[in-house]
Parts: structure tokens; C-alpha cells; sequence
């Protein structure tokens, strides 16, 4: 079997390589039938002019020998598969352009020469970015059917586990036009093929390249044998003489047909094709090696990330899916990609009812008008959302579910990745509901509430005429009848004017009561102070007659209050301070202020008798008392009055007792909305 030479990985059998094929004599012959010779579209080594006349480098070389030998020739057109198989078959005497492989030994021999070095070439599409072999894990490869360069990209996947999909195709011109025409993401050529035609296909060529070939000549197995010593023989002697026919030919070719991308100029000067494939050669296998080692870490960590991207992936669908909130994905060609099953059992359309996000709106937002209005809200809020990865305030709007009943929502909206949006949608039909309920009652209690008010004014206030009159006349009936009068009609008459005049004092009490936030004095700013030192000056005769000493402390607020309100705060809880004293003690009482985050924070601390903890929630209560008339006087409204004034400004109040004897602190807040 005639096999080319092997070229082995050290200088003296390249050297002995060389000498060999410049030593071995040329052998003649002449054959008297036609020599057919299979070609097929493959420029510029062999291909058909405009005519349909056969051309290309292995065409003119095989014609001149013929010539010189007295051979007859007859070109065999057709595809390279077809005249591969035509080889194993013995249906053509010579095949062009066939790189040597193991398997072809089986059923064809080799020139010992080759006509030209080549090797395989990616091209891509060109808005793609393919740098290395890893780049082509889930693409499409066009290759040329039966071609070794096809063949050995598709081992050397494998090897390297990339999931790429390999598509076959007629010859080399339909690999780059699967490319130009993205059928294909990249296709796989040999690479003076591509040099020739990358121009005219619009392809753009890639860095990566493998498997170097020297492409020859080739009979049936056992067939033939002299001619393919004869092409040897002119091989080595054109290749071993610059001005030969041989880089006529190939430099005519070159100019011609790739004025742009040349063969490389060292193909002019076979010895240095000689040394270029065996340095080629003899460096492949370590930088294989080394290549393999870096390719293979690539590719774990490529599958490691890709892994943990799918793992990420479906927690994110997964809580799409499960989220309770409706949620919309659409593309930045307004297509809706994706509707999760919160939106369609509320809504009650899937991902086939809306093909895109305009139908989505008509659909959802009938009414034309509103509908407008309501895109143009949302193209305000976008254009006003200066960060696009954070989702806007929400849009509250008005739709319709596919059943057609009304529904109250708010839509927000992020951008992801790729150009696609995040649109969700807050169905607050039923909070809607109970703040419209909310608002009615609010609306009946406050009514309520100024009638009540209007009502205790009215009460307290006219009921104090007939009161005053059955108190005059118990009095003048008690001086009328003075001296006939015994002990016990004297205590009943006593009793009757006493519980007139407890009674003035209720309805007095509850006259002030009805009074807060409706005859005070407006709000308007004030030093908190000020109403401070006025309660004080009030309570001036009690602090003296108890010889009460009260300490101040903290930075007072300007306040917008209510003036007469806020010192009548102070001073009925001053006034409560002195009048719960310890028996027979001076009273110490402290007034402070501390700021806090939301407001102030105001506190009345004393001495006193304290409070039982278990009777702290009936302090703030209208005509609530913890002792006795006999022990303390009052009606016991004080309290409730004070927590009245405090919620009008917006605040709330509170008292801390450690229990009987250990005294009171009362704090009260007002918040920094009232700030002056």
C-alpha cells in the first residue's frame, strides 16, 4: 500500500524526509486509456470557471504533467463525498485535494508529496465573537460532508465535551453560505478555501484553527501505483526550483483569485513548507497537550457556572411561579414571554391571550381614553425613574379580569437584563374596598363625634342655669326656715347644696372637655417653654402653699400648638404632682424634654404617692377617680382632658409607676411634623 511519508517529531528524520524526496528518481509512464480525474468546487485548488471549464491549481499541474507524460485526462465533475466514494469504489483513477488519514489508507494511496499545506479554519458569523474552541458549546457547525476537517472537529469536541451541533453539507461553498445566511453559527473549512472566499460570502474569520494537513493526490488502494509515482517525481523537482511550473501556477492563482487574502509566501519555497509543517508538527503535540489541559479547566468551569446559572434559573421560576403577587415578563419587542399563575387565577388570562403587551392593555384597559391616559402615566413615571434596574412607585389603575369584573391595582415595573420588564401587579381591589369602608366611617364617627361634642357643650352648659337656680333657692329656704329647723333637716339641707354644687362642678369639668380642639385657640407657633412658665405662674399659690420645688431640664422645642391647650396640658399635670404629694412632704417635681427621631418626648416626674399599677388604665377615663373626695378633691377629668389635648397634636401619653408611695413620671410626644 502506498503511504505518504510520515514526518516524526525530531530534525534528522526531517532532514532524512528531505533528502528522500530529493534523491528518488522520477519514474515515466504513459497509460493508453483516459485518466479520470474526480474534481468539484473548491477554489482556488479546484473549481469551474464561468464556462464550465475545469481550473485551480491541482488542474493545471495534473494537465502539464499529463502534457509532459503523453497522458489523456478527463476531469469528473461532481461533489468531494461523491468522488471520495468513487475512490472506494475504483470508479476514478485520481482524486485532488485529499489529506491523508488512517481510516483513507484502508481503501486508497497517497502521493509522498503534498501539493499544498493547509489547515482547519472557523469562520463566524460576523456580529459573532468566537475565540476559542469552548466558544462553540451550543452552536451550529456547518461542515463539509465526508470532509477530514468536519471529521476532526467534531473528535476534537467530543474530547473536549462541547455540546455543539455538527450540520453537513454539500461541499465547502455551502459551509460558508449555512454561515452568511445564519443557518449556521460558524462553519469549518480548509483554510485556502477560506482565504479565497471569505470576502465573497460576507464571513468573518475566527482565531481558531487545528489539525494541519499536506493535501495530495490519491488512486484506488492497489491501482494506478505509476501514476502516483510520477506526480512525486515532477513534485519534488518543480517544489525544489523557485522559477518551476509549479509556483507559476501557484502564484498565478494567488494574485488572480485572492488579492486580498494570499496564501502565505513561504508555500513559494517548498523547503520551507517542509519545515513549517514539520515544526507545525513536531510543536502541535505539546501545545495539544497544553491547550487540552487549559481547555478542560475551562470547560468544568464553564458547566460549573452554567450549572449554578440553570440551578439559579429555576429558583427564580420557582418563585415566579409560587409568588402570590400577579407578574407579567415581556421583551423589548413588546412581546409578553411569560404570565405566572398568580396573574392568570386572578385575572383569568394565560400567556396565549396576550401575544403582546398593546393587546395586553386593550384587553385588560377597554376604555380607550382611560387606556391612553393610563400609558401615559406609565411613560412619565419610566422617563422620571432615573435608575432603570429599581422599579418605579407603583401606578394605581382600574382593569378589568376576563370574567369583567372591576378590579382596583397597582402596577410597577423593573427592567432585567436583554431588554426585558418585570411588570407586577398589586390587585388592591379589596384593600380599596375597606379604605373606602374605612373613610365612611371615619366620616360618620367624626360627625358623630362633633355631635357628641356639641352635645356635652349643650348639656354641661344649660344645665348649670337650673342648678344654680335649686341652689339659691335651697339656700334661701335654709335661711328662711333657720330657726325651725332641726339638726337632721340642717344635714339633709347640706347634703342637697353640696351635691348642687359637685354637680356645677362636673358640668363645668365636662364643659372644658367638650371644649379641646373646638373653641381653643388655633395652632400656631410657640416656645414650649413659654407655655410652660404660663402653667407654672397659674399654679403659683399651690406650688407656694406646698412649697413644691420644680426643676426644668433639656433644650425646648419651638412647637405649632394650640397656646392654651398646651399650658393647660402642663398645668393640670403639674397641678396632679402637687396635689398627690406625700403627707407632710415638699413636693420635688422634674419637667424635661429629650428629642427623639420622630419628635419630642416630654415628662413630668414626682415624688408622690404613686400609682397602683393594676389602676393605670382608668387614669386617662372622664370621671375616673382612685380616691376618695375626702382624701383628694376633684372630678377627676383632668387626666382625660390632657389625653385629649396630646392626641389633638398628634401624640400620645402614658405614666410609669413603680406602685403606692415610689411616685409618677407622665410623658407625653409630640411628633417633628409639628415642628415650628
Amino acid at each position: 500500500m502506498n503511504r505518504p511519508i510520515a514526518i516524526r517529531h525530531t530534525p534528522i528524520r526531517i532532514l532524512r524526509c528531505c533528502l528522500f524526496l530529493l534523491l528518488v528518481p522520477a519514474s515515466w509512464a504513459s497509460f493508453a486509456a483516459p485518466l479520470t480525474v474526480g474534481i468539484y468546487h473548491n477554489p482556488p485548488q479546484v473549481f469551474q470557471d464561468e464556462a464550465g471549464k475545469p481550473k485551480g491549481i491541482y488542474v493545471d499541474l495534473i494537465r502539464r504533467i499529463a502534457q509532459l507524460e503523453g497522458w489523456e485526462i478527463e476531469f469528473v465533475w461532481g461533489s468531494w463525498a461523491g468522488h471520495l466514494e468513487a475512490i472506494k469504489s475504483g470508479e476514478l483513477d485520481l482524486i485532488t485535494t485529499i489529506a491523508y488519514t488512517e481510516e483513507r489508507d484502508r481503501f486508497a494511496d497517497f502521493t509522498q508529496t503534498p501539493v499544498v499545506s493547509v489547515w482547519g479554519q472557523i469562520y463566524q458569523q460576523p456580529n459573532m465573537d468566537l475565540r476559542n474552541i469552548i466558544d462553540l458549546d451550543g452552536k451550529v457547525i456547518a461542515v463539509m460532508k465526508n470532509g477530514v476537517y468536519g471529521t476532526r472537529l467534531e473528535q476534537l469536541c467530543n474530547r473536549f465535551d462541547i455540546q455543539c451541533t455538527i450540520m453537513p453539507v454539500l461541499d465547502y461553498h455551502e459551509v460558508l453560505s449555512a454561515v452568511s445566511q445564519q443557518r449556521a453559527h460558524a462553519g469549518a473549512v480548509v483554510s485556502l478555501f477560506g482565504f479565497a472566499n471569505e470576502q465573497q460570502y460576507r464571513v468573518k474569520r475566527s482565531p481558531i484553527i487545528y489539525e494541519p494537513f499536506g493535501l495530495r493526490f490519491a488512486t484506488p488502494e492497489g491501482q494506478n501505483g505509476a501514476i502516483l509515482a510520477t506526480i512525486d517525481d515532477y513534485m519534488r523537482r518543480w517544489k525544489g526550483a523557485p522559477d518551476s511550473f509549479y509556483y507559476q501556477t501557484v502564484n498565478q492563482y494567488i494574485e488572480v483569485d485572492t488579492p486580498i487574502n494570499k496564501l502565505p509566501k513561504w508555500i513559494k519555497n517548498s523547503g520551507l513548507v517542509l519545515l513549517f509543517v514539520a515544526l507545525v508538527v513536531i510543536t502541535w503535540g505539546a501545545a495539544t497537550r497544553r491547550l487540552n489541559r487549559q481547555l478542560k479547566r475551562e470547560i468544568r468551569e464553564r458547566k460549573r457556572s452554567e450549572a449554578a446559572l440553570e440551578t439559579h434559573n429555576a429558583r427564580l421560576k420557582h418563585i415566579l411561579d409560587t409568588a402570590p403577587v400577579p407578574m407579567v415578563l415581556a421583551n423589548d419587542r413588546d412581546e409578553v414571554t411569560y404570565i405566572n399563575p398568580a396573574f392568570e387565577s386572578g385575572f383569568g388570562y394565560g400567556l396565549g391571550a396576550f401575544p403582546s403587551v398593546s393587546e395586553w392593555w386593550a384587553r385588560m384597559i377597554p376604555d380607550e381614553a382611560y387606556r391612553h391616559q393610563a400609558r401615559q402615566r406609565l411613560e412619565e413615571r419610566l422617563e422620571k425613574n432615573v435608575d432603570a434596574t429599581v422599579a418605579f412607585d407603583p401606578i394605581e389603575l382600574e382593569v378589568r379580569a376576563r370574567s369583567g369584573e372591576g378590579r382596583q391595582i397597582e402596577v410597577s415595573m423593573i427592567r432585567l437584563d436583554e431588554g426585558e420588564r418585570l411588570i407586577t401587579l398589586y390587585d388592591i381591589s379589596e384593600g380599596h374596598a375597606r379604605e373606602t369602608k374605612l373613610n365612611e366611617l371615619t366620616t360618620q364617627l367624626q360627625a358623630s363625634n362633633a355631635e357628641l361634642e356639641q352635645f356635652a357643650y349643650v348639656v354641661s352648659h344649660d344645665l348649670r342655669q337650673p342648678l344654680r337656680m335649686v341652689n339659691s333657692y335651697v339656700q334661701l329656704l335654709e335661711r328662711h326656715l333657720q330657726g325651725a329647723l332641726n339638726e337632721e333637716t340642717r344635714l339633709m339641707m347640706h347634703f342637697t347644696t353640696d351635691g348642687v354644687q359637685r354637680m356645677d362642678q362636673m358640668l363645668m369639668s365636662l364643659l372644658e372637655y367638650s371644649r379641646v380642639g373646638r373653641l381653643g385657640e388655633p395652632m400656631a407657633p410657640l416656645d414650649s417653654r413659654d407655655a410652660l412658665d404660663e402653667a407654672i405662674q397659674f399654679l403659683q399659690t399651690d406650688i407656694e402653699a406646698a412649697g413644691a420645688e420644680i426643676t426644668l431640664s433639656g433644650e425646648w422645642p419651638r412647637l405649632d400648638a394650640s397656646r392654651n391647650e398646651l399650658t393647660r396640658l402642663f398645668q393640670n399635670l403639674l397641678s396632679n404632682a402637687i396635689k398627690y404629694r406625700q403627707p407632710d412632704a415638699r413636693p420635688a417635681i422634674t419637667v424635661a424634654v429629650e428629642s427623639e427621631s420622630d419628635g419630642w418626648r416630654f415628662v413630668v416626674a414626682d415624688d408622690g404617692i404613686g400609682i397602683d399599677p393594676g389602676q393605670m388604665e382608668r387614669l386617662f377615663r372622664v370621671f375616673q377617680r382612685l380616691h376618695t373626695r375626702e382624701q383628694y378633691e376633684g372630678t377627676g377629668i383632668g387626666l382625660a382632658v390632657s389625653r385629649k389635648i396630646v392626641e389633638r397634636h398628634g401624640g400620645r401619653i402614658w405614666v410609669e409607676s413603680e406602685g403606692a408611695g415610689h411616685g409618677c413620671r407622665f410623658f407625653f410626644t409630640i411628633p417633628r411634623s409639628r415642628a415650628a
